[in-house]
Order: structure tokens, then sequence, then C-alpha cells
């Protein structure tokens, strides 16, 4: 639909003349330009654009505050807009004190009372404000009082279905944590459809906001004539991987500030975005894409969607590019809008498009459609009986190509009575992301992250990190990641780093094996080569690499004892790569070959150290490394226990690694498979070192590290049996805080080891010793948490290194009354350097 220029702007302009004239006027011509200044109003709001008219009607309503009329406009046109459908409950009530059935001329200026359908937007004010039995009580009296064959007839029925899911909703409020995603990304204006990448590294989304960068046309004397707001744009904040901060928000530079731009999705690996653009003569908006390898400039319209000839606004992409869902409104549809999708066929080329039809489609309107990674568990928005108002957002699961679950609403406080949509999750099903306007926001509506209780979908399994651009702005080019799938003879895919924050992420295939290599200027510099576990678990690799010696345009700096060369891309020679790479990587980052991933936290793999009952007192978590247990007890014999070892891995291929009093010991063995148990006795071979350091001599190397003239500050508390915390040696505590203060004073940062301590004696009162251990590991974060701002002290500066729950001392012989024997195990240690 082409905007309707010259009859905006001649209402406009006739209403800033008759406003200036109306100052001039006498009383006795009041009502002359009562009656223009209302058909400006009514014009206005038959073309829909409420956020003008509202100014008008509100106006009206302060001049005429006992016309039922002028209190029924103005309340109707308050619900029709974006941000102030609240404030209508008040106009409405005061319109029922006057309304009458006779026969209602909206034109008709002289007219003082209110229409009979007062009733029903009362009762829609009423449940915008969640009076839910009142809306209830007036959509009834509406359909009593109206003549059948009324066109609110039937929106009253659906919206009092609507009201009766709100009550059993509201009755149920589901254990969601809303959190605003905070002031550095929303504004004082209106943010919203947030679309971030798999790793949730970088977030798109859309705001109407001033726009501040001097690199850009201003938008500041442009505003869009529907609702008299900036037009929208679209920004783009990449997080801080080491500190997890959200980045300034960069406006991208397609925008326009003539025309409409607005965040549709993302492909997970962040390689293809989405968006809509409007043309400044034409309201229709068109989806588009754009790439990152293109800088994500100069968008082009979407061909696989174009050639179906259906009017889309909003698309989803499925991880593996294979499958995108999209929203269109066609005449053939189940009514209203409703979900599609096309697949790639094996020629490459994409198929016809598909209802997806019930029970996610029905004869109300579906929008915005997000396609959870493990490609079966579909969100999306819908307005029909099982929401609590406006749109809500559901859920289902795909059962197989044509069959869908039942849908499910998400619940309150995340869906509302106002409109939720465009909703997304992370992979592993336990955040999501969208946009609303709760009370206490910064803006007219706010991006905020959502804690889920318990995640709905299935598992899925990601490679992600970032490579590490050191003090450079933007990451040096020429780096490469390449993924092969070792169970599939397709091509390599092929992966660039973000160049803003170095992040790389994308998803992988169950019970596939890979073989990933990282390379510059085609040289490789890190490989990893794994089994993704096909156990029904959300599985998450994390290879954060750091890659010294390049600078920002992809030079290699050579230090030289004397001097320091720099070789610019074009004239880098092998020899120069090799060099760095051996030198500088490799040695760093060694070649890694482990044949599985770091796992989800439910199907873990841990070793435990065990006694004679099976009562746990050490674990040790699986790395690529192997098993590897900070201090064990000294013994001849030892009995372990393994936990979820996956089907890809044998033990005899991991190494166990432990110490304890006298030696260090290193060593593989075989388990019983019917129980999972590993003994072992101490063999002479495996003893790599026959005499540890005393701890006393650990805290000197760490005094030693400390570039800096203040020594390293250790901290001890020792505890009775069963005893987490302890008020005493006050004194030391805040000497620890003293120390950690010129810490950061002199170098901007701290660096804590915590040790917490339980002895062999059995413990009452938790499930095992370990557990009472990291009690008091906790404990100890506590406490000097607790004096974090007695100090001063900024919690982001101080780095936690190790935290490390031990249970130590002579195994248990049954004298737990021995406190001499005992009682020197039981303590929490804190090292500040």
């Amino acid at each position: 639909m082409k905007f309707k220029h010259l009859t905006y702007i001649a209402v406009y302009a006739f209403f800033l003349m008759q406003n200036s004239i109306i100052i001039a006027q006498n009383k006795d011509d009041s009502k002359p330009e009562f009656k223009k200044k209302i058909e400006a109003a009514n014009l206005l709001n038959i073309e829909k654009r409420y956020e003008i008219a509202k100014n008008l009607f509100l106006e009206l309503a302060a001049d005429n505050p006992d016309n039922a009329n002028i209190n029924y406009k103005t309340g109707h046109c308050l619900l029709k807009t974006s941000f102030m459908k609240k404030d209508a409950l008040s106009y409405l009530v005061k319109a029922t004190e006057n309304i009458s059935k006779k026969a209602y001329d909206e034109f008709d200026f002289s007219i003082e009372h209110a229409p009979i359908y007062t009733y029903f937007y009362l009762a829609e004010a009423y449940h915008h404000n969640y009076s839910i039995d009142s809306a209830i009580k007036y959509y009834k009296l509406f359909q009593n009082v109206a003549s059948k064959k009324n066109m609110l007839q039937n929106k009253a029925s659906h919206y009092i279905k609507q009201c009766e899911t709100a009550i059993k909703l509201l009755e149920n409020e589901e254990n969601y944590k809303l959190i605003n995603i905070g002031e550095q990304i929303n504004s004082s204006f209106a943010d919203y459809n947030p679309t971030l990448t798999l790793d949730e590294s970088a977030m798109y989304f859309t705001s109407r906001r001033l726009r501040t960068d001097p690199n850009q046309m201003s938008n500041q004397e442009i505003f869009c004539p529907i609702d008299g707001q900036h037009f929208e744009d679209i920004y783009v904040s990449y997080k801080n991987l080491k500190t997890g901060e959200w980045g300034k928000p960069q406006i991208m530079e397609f925008s326009n500030p003539n025309s409409h731009q607005a965040t549709v999705s993302i492909s997970g690996d962040g390689e293809k975005l989405i968006i809509y653009q409007s043309k400044t003569d034409d309201e229709d908006t068109y989806i588009y894409y754009t790439t990152r390898e293109k800088e994500f400039y100069r968008p082009i319209p979407l061909k696989p969607i174009d050639k179906n000839k259906l009017r889309e606004n909003h698309i989803t992409i499925s991880s593996d590019s294979k499958t995108i869902y999209f929203v269109s409104d066609n005449k053939n549809g189940m009514g209203g809008k409703d979900i599609y999708r096309i697949v790639k066929l094996p020629n490459g080329e994409w198929s016809k498009a598909f209802n997806v039809g019930p029970p996610i489609n029905t004869k109300f309107d579906e929008d915005s459609p997000f396609i959870h990674p493990d490609g079966k568990t579909l969100y999306y928005s819908s307005n029909n009986d099982e929401s609590m108002g406006g749109y809500d957002i559901f859920f289902s699961r795909k059962i197989d190509d044509r069959t869908w679950s039942q849908p499910s609403n998400m619940g309150f406080p995340l869906n509302t009575v106002d409109d939720d949509l465009f909703f997304s999750t992370s992979p592993d099903g336990k955040r999501g992301y969208y946009a609303s306007s709760h009370e206490g926001g910064y803006g007219e509506s706010d991006i905020y992250m959502v804690e889920l209780s318990n995640s709905v979908t299935e598992p899925v399994t990601i490679l992600k990190g970032f490579i590490d651009k050191g003090e450079n702005d933007k990451l040096p080019q020429g780096i490469v990641i390449w993924v092969y799938d070792l169970n599939n003879d397709a091509d390599p895919l092929q992966y660039i780093p973000n160049k803003n924050n170095g992040s790389y992420v994308f998803s992988l295939e169950p019970c596939h094996e890979y073989s990933v290599e990282y390379t510059l200027m085609n040289k490789t510099f890190y490989e990893t080569t794994f089994k993704v576990p096909c156990e029904a678990d959300y599985h998450e690799i994390n290879k954060p690499i750091t890659i010294p010696n390049i600078s920002v345009d992809g030079s290699i700096v050579i230090e030289n004892n004397d001097s320091t060369d720099e070789i610019k891309n074009k004239e880098i020679t092998n020899n120069a790569v090799d060099s760095i790479i051996n030198k500088e990587i490799i040695n760093d980052q060694p070649i890694v070959k482990f044949n599985t991933l770091n796992q989800g936290q439910k199907s873990i793999t841990k070793l435990y150290m065990v006694d004679e009952n099976g009562n746990i007192l050490y674990e040790a978590i699986l790395t690529p490394s192997g098993f590897r247990f900070e201090q064990l007890p000294y013994q001849e014999d030892y009995i372990f226990k393994i936990e979820n070892l996956p089907d890809s891995l044998t033990i005899e291929d991991i190494k166990i690694q432990f110490k304890n009093n006298k030696e260090t010991i290193s060593f593989s063995t075989s388990v019983n498979t019917s129980n999972s148990i590993i003994k072992y006795q101490v063999k002479k071979d495996d003893i790599l070192i026959s005499e540890t350091k005393k701890e006393d001599e650990k805290e000197n190397e760490i005094s030693q590290s400390v570039n800096n003239n203040t020594e390293p500050y250790i901290f001890q508390i020792n505890f009775g049996y069963n005893i987490t915390s302890n008020k005493k040696q006050e004194d030391e505590a805040n000497a620890l805080l003293k120390t950690m203060q010129e810490l950061i004073s002199k170098r901007g940062y701290v660096n804590i080891d915590i040790v917490g301590s339980a002895s062999t004696v059995p413990t009452k009162y938790v499930s095992s010793n370990l557990e009472l251990a990291k009690l008091r590991v906790k404990d100890a974060k506590r406490m000097m948490n607790k004096k974090y701002n007695l100090y001063k002290i900024d919690s982001k500066k101080v780095k936690i290194i190790k935290e490390k729950p031990i249970v130590s001392g002579p195994k248990y012989d049954g004298d737990y009354y021995d406190t001499s024997k005992y009682g020197k195990y039981q303590y929490i240690k804190i090292i500040a350097y």
C-alpha cells in the first residue's frame, strides 16, 4: 500500500494552520475550530496514523472532559498505539457515563454521546491493565447489548477465550527471570527484534533512536509520516568475549535515515543477516539479506523466498542452512498469517513453499518463527485462543516432516496481555532474547534476556571460540578455519572469524568425527580432531586461541634481538610464516588429538576416587589431558569409579594422573565394565616425580612470579568437623582485602587461588566430604564479596585463577575423636598474588 502523501500532508498542514488560528480566535468561534480539529484527528485515525492522531485526541479530551464521544475516540485511539494502551482505560470509563444506542456517525462532531461498542473497547482496556474479570464482564455486556450482526461480536468471543487463558497462566506463573540487557544496548527510544549468533557473541537489533554516530547521516529532523518517530535502523553490538560485556552498539552502514530497515534473523554462524527494508515511497517491506563476507553492506533480495511469489514478513533459517521457515498472508492459507517452509533439494535448488499446517497454523495469525539449532523446536508467536492477549510466544516440536506436536504457550511473565514477538533462544535452550515494554525499562521497549527454568529443546553440538585479537581493534586478515566431517565425503566447510571480536561458531552432527584446522596464510597453526558424542545432551566445545605477533593489517611482526621487522601480507614468505607458527603458535597451542568434546553438565565424564564402601572421596573431570586429581592421600592401593564414559572413548587411551604426599603418578588402565570400577596399585614405572614440592615452596613460586613490590598474601582459616564457615581471624581477612586492593591499584587486577579442604572423617550434614570442601570454597568467595564495597574493589578486576576443593589427610580409621590427626586438613586457604 502506497503512502498517501498528499492526503497526509494536506491534513497535517491543515491542522497546523488551524491550530495557529485557534490560539487567536475569540471564544465565540470555538465551535467551528473544534469541528476542524476533530475532523483532522478523524482523518488521521482512519489512515491508521494513531501515533500522530493520539496527540490531537488528547488535546480534545483535555479541552472537553465531559464529552463522552471525545473520551471514547481518545480511548479507542490510545488502544491502537504501541505503548499507551493502558492509558486508554480512564477515557473509556468516562465515556460509559453517556452511552446511547442511537445511530452513531463518527464524523458528526456535534455528537456528545458514546456508541454502544464503547463497552467492547472498555473491556479491551481492562484486559491490557490485567483486570481480567472486568474485561470478561464488559466483553459479555457488549455481546448482550450490541446487535448480533455487529462485526465485533466474533472478536469479543475470541477475546473472552484469551481472558480465560490469561487467568490460567497468571495463576501458574512460570519460573522465568527477566533481565534487562542494560543501558549499553537499550536507549530511551524503542529497541526491539534482537537476533543473535549461535555463540551469543553478536547481537543485531532494531532501534528508532536518534543517531549519534558522526560518520552516519543524521536523522534528527527525519520522521516517519505514519507514527512521527524516526525510521527504523539496524544496530549491532559485539560481546567482549574476555569480559562478557556488550560493546557500544554500531549502526549498520546500509541503514538509510529516510526508510525502514529492521532485523529479521541471522544464520547460526553469523554469516548471513536477514533484514526488512522498505522503499521511501512504499509502505510494504521486503526481505533482503547481506553477508559478513561483504561487510554486511548492500543488501540484496532473498531469491529462495521471492520465487514463491508470496508476501513475506519474517523468516528463520535452520542452523544447517537447508530449511527456511517464513510467514505469509497468502489467501490460500489457513487464515490470517501462516508459517510456511521451503527446503534445499539435492540439486541445490529450493523447493516450493509448504504450509506447515495445524496444529501450528490456525485461523488466526502466526508470526515471527525461530527454528532452534536442534532443527526440531520451533518457537513462534500467535494471537489464537490460547494466547493471554495479543500475540503470545509458543513452541512446538517437529515429529516428522509433516507432523508437529501440540503447541505449548511459554507462559507468564514471558508472555503478557500485549503483543510478544521475535523470541529466540540460546543453543542450550536455557536463555531467551526478546523485546518488551516492562515497567522500569529505559525506553518505549527494551531488549531482555530471559533465564528459562527448563530447556524444551533437543541436544545440539556446537564448536565455538574466539581468536584473541590482543591489543588490536580488529582481527588481522588471513585467518581461516576449515571443518572436515570425517564421516562425509563433502568438501570442508570454511569459516572466517568475526573481525570485530574474533568469534566463530558452527553446529556439528552427533556421532560424527571432525577434524578442524586453524590456518594463517594457508599454514595450519592449530588442529583438533574429535568425535561428537551420540548421547542425548547439549555439547559445546570452546576453543579460545591466542595468536601473537600479528598486526591488525595482517602483517607478521618478527622480533629480533635489536629491532623489530614487519613483513606485509604480499611479501610474506613461507619461511616467515613457518617461523611464526612453529616458534610462537604451535609451542603455545599444541596440536590436540582428542576424540571427544567437553560435554554438557548432565553427561560430563568423571572419575571418582572411592573407599571400600563406594563412598566418593575425590573427583576429576575428563579433559583433553585426561583425568587429573590435584591431591590424593598417600596409599599403596586406590579404587576409582568412572561415570558417563561415552561409547566413543576407551579408558585405556586416557591418562589418569594424581599427586599424593610423596609422588606424582600417571597411568593408564582397564576398567571392570560390569561396575565401572578401577582397582589400581602404585607401580614404580608410573611415578613421574618421586617427591612433590612442599606447599610453602609453591607459595614462594607464586611470590616470585609477581612483578611488583606487593608480596602475595596467604589467608587461612581452620575448622572443626562439619563446619563450613568461621568468624575468627577478622584481622587476617582485612589484611587479605588490603593486599588485593594494593595489587589492583598497582597493575589493574589481582589473581586469587582458593583451596577448600575437608579431612577424610565422614561428614554428617552433606552428601560427601568433597561437597563439604566445595562449600568451603564458596564460603571463601562469599566472604571476599561481602568486603568488596568496603575496600572499593571492582569485582571485575578480581581473577579467580583456581578453585580447588580437596579431601586430604590420612585415611580415616574410625578414630574421628583424634582431632590432632585430622584437624589440620580442615581449612580454607586464599592466596592473593
